[in-house]
């Protein structure tokens, strides 16, 4: 069966089979089962899915053949039989009608009607066909009226008329050319047929390469020069009706726009009464021109016709010789050729777009590269820490500064409450003053031994007293350097009972931060030290700080929520803003080179189903 659809028509060769079982279908007797055979041969050669011949009566249409090889339904039958009923008036004004309908089918969409010519009883033929192009519709119309010249009538005892010796002539020449292996034995045989079955002056046969047409055969001629100035002139009227892409009838040509200068020349230079030039069309663009000369008389419409008919189908045959005939370098160019064109066309523009841009994007996941950064959680540290304890026991009075506070060296922090210190002074106070006349009384006496123990009292109740002291100057806690409260809560401190040693306060240095970086373990293969990368805060994540990492900790850490994790410690590019506090959390962003996109999008999915099935 021959493919329609995309723009382009192709001929198989089993279209052999119909033009010979058509051929015998004339030449045998009358039979019951002539208009089955012909309905048949008609759906093949057409390329119809489905097909009905009715004989329309006064009364009523009675069917007379039936063709439907896929089993569609009654109503389907019934449908098209409806179809020519509306179309009959066309049909028998113009020969043939053409009609889009609706079907329970989807994929039959259009209706091709025609007449059955000098018969009796005339029969109407109904041919479904699903979606051609334009181009195709016009051959299938030419077709059809050429086969309705078989009729019952038109059988051998009624004798042959000048229509059957045409359309048979037109199928025995194209059932030699569909035999034929070798492009230029196929043209040299065309040309003769053609002559010698339409009784023609000559026939020429000339083939489109490029920038030029160059011409294959003449017909009865085994050798031509094609420097020759008829052989130029014959060129020149090919070239005119390939540039055209136009039949051209000269003279009778019915399109006043179409240029026949060409072949104005040319019919005066050989001779002839009338020349027709004919485009062989390949995928819709003529590949050759068949100029046929008549010597004495004009070209019957018919004849005409039948020269269309043989063009159309003798194309697709032609052009797949010519290919084949070829060098493999030529064919290989062809190929790639048409493939291009059919990619560049404008048949299933989506489907090409879809693929077009699946293929780009295999390429780009294969080839292209991106910048790949391994992400991982990011701490702010700082080395330079006070740490401000208790210097005694004792019960807080008051908190001059609470945890955030920015503190200046030797500001008050805490105040402890010294009144039990005081009484403490006063108590040693006394101590010292009791030593100090038992000193003197001893020595007053003369008793040397007891003015030294009393001398030895002496200086501890002065040691205790400046222990005291001591402790008093210690119960304002001051902050030992400029920084920022990093521990210490005002609510927790207020009114506490400490002991000494107790922390208190911690109090840190922004000036000397650094980042602390905790790479899981499946990422730390892509780190390299040193390197670079960027860091944003939770709490401002708009802001990026570039850093640059000075270390690796080689020991691997749990951690709960990441499992094991290393760590390294970074410096920032840029000084710290004031801002910053020690302990705040961010996300940070390890460069680790270029990687294809391929790999980053897929790379875990590959990991982990390695690790799954031991790759």
């Amino acid at each position: 069966m021959r493919k329609f659809g995309t723009g382009r028509i192709e001929f198989p060769m089993n279209q052999t089979q119909y033009f010979s079982e058509l051929q015998t279908l004339r030449q045998m007797p009358k039979s019951e089962a002539f208009w089955s055979d012909y309905l048949r041969i008609v759906c093949g050669i057409c390329s119809a899915d489905t097909g009905l011949i009715l004989s329309p009566g006064p009364e009523q249409i009675q069917v007379d053949a039936v063709f439907n090889p896929k089993e569609h339904a009654n109503s389907l039958m019934e449908q098209l039989a409806e179809s020519g009923r509306d179309m009959l008036p066309r049909v028998r004004e113009k020969g043939c009608a053409l009609e889009k309908i609706r079907t329970e089918v989807p994929e039959l969409q259009n209706v091709i009607a025609y007449e059955t010519q000098r018969s009796q009883t005339p029969h109407l033929i109904i041919l479904a066909l699903g979606p051609l192009p334009s181009r195709a519709l016009n051959e299938l119309l030419i077709r059809t009226r050429l086969l309705a010249m078989i009729s019952e009538e038109n059988l051998p005892d009624t004798g042959e008329t000048r229509e059957q010796g045409m359309i048979g002539s037109s199928l025995e020449v194209i059932s030699q050319l569909l035999k034929a292996e070798r492009f230029q034995l196929a043209s040299m045989s065309l040309v003769n047929d053609l002559c010698s079955r339409f009784q023609v002056s000559r026939v020429s046969l000339g083939w489109h390469e490029n920038p030029y047409i160059k011409i294959q055969a003449i017909s009865h001629l085994e050798r031509f020069d094609s420097q020759t100035e008829a052989c130029v002139r014959l060129a020149n009227a090919m070239e005119e009706s390939l540039d055209q892409n136009e039949e051209i009838l000269c003279p009778g040509h019915e399109d006043p726009g179409t240029i026949q200068t060409a072949h104005q020349q040319f019919l005066s230079q050989c001779g002839a009464f009338q020349v027709i030039s004919l485009p062989l069309r390949f995928r819709d663009e003529p590949a050759g021109v068949l100029t046929i000369e008549k010597a004495s008389s004009r070209f019957h419409p018919q004849e005409i016709m039948a020269l269309r008919l043989i063009a159309n189908q003798s194309a697709p045959v032609l052009a797949r010789l010519h290919a084949d005939d070829q060098w493999a370098g030529e064919r290989l160019k062809n190929y790639l050729k048409d493939k291009v064109q059919w990619l560049l066309g404008p048949e299933n523009s989506f489907a090409k777009l879809l693929a077009l841009i699946g293929f780009a994007s295999v390429l780009f996941l294969t080839f292209g590269t991106w910048d790949y950064d391994v992400e991982v959680g990011a701490e702010l540290k700082t080395d330079l820490i006070s740490y401000i304890s208790s210097p005694m026991d004792g019960v807080i009075l008051n908190v001059l500064a609470h945890s955030g506070d920015t503190v200046t060296k030797g500001q008050t922090l805490i105040q402890i409450d010294t009144e039990e210190i005081h009484l403490k002074i006063t108590e040693a106070q006394a101590e010292v003053t009791r030593y100090e006349r038992e000193t003197q009384k001893a020595r007053a006496d003369g008793r040397l031994a007891d003015m030294n123990i009393s001398e030895a009292r002496l200086a501890q109740a002065k040691a205790e007293l400046e222990r005291v002291r001591f402790y008093l100057n210690r119960a304002d806690l001051k902050a030992p350097q400029d920084g920022v409260i990093v521990e210490g809560e005002k609510e927790k401190l207020m009114g506490a009972p400490i002991n000494k040693g107790d922390l208190l306060y911690q109090i840190a240095q922004p000036e000397a931060m650094y980042l602390i970086l905790k790479v899981p373990e499946r990422d730390i293969d892509e780190i390299t030290v040193p390197g670079q990368g960027e860091m944003a805060l939770l709490s401002n994540p708009q802001m990026k700080y570039p850093f640059e990492i000075e270390t690796l900790v080689p020991v691997a850490r749990v951690d709960p929520r990441s499992g094991n994790t290393f760590e390294l410690k970074a410096r920032f590019v840029e000084s710290p803003e004031s801002w910053w506090r020690p302990g705040m959390s961010g996300l940070a962003r390890i460069k680790a080179g270029r990687r294809s996109v391929g790999w980053i999008l897929f790379h875990r999915i590959t990991d982990t189903m390695r690790l799954y099935l031991w790759w």
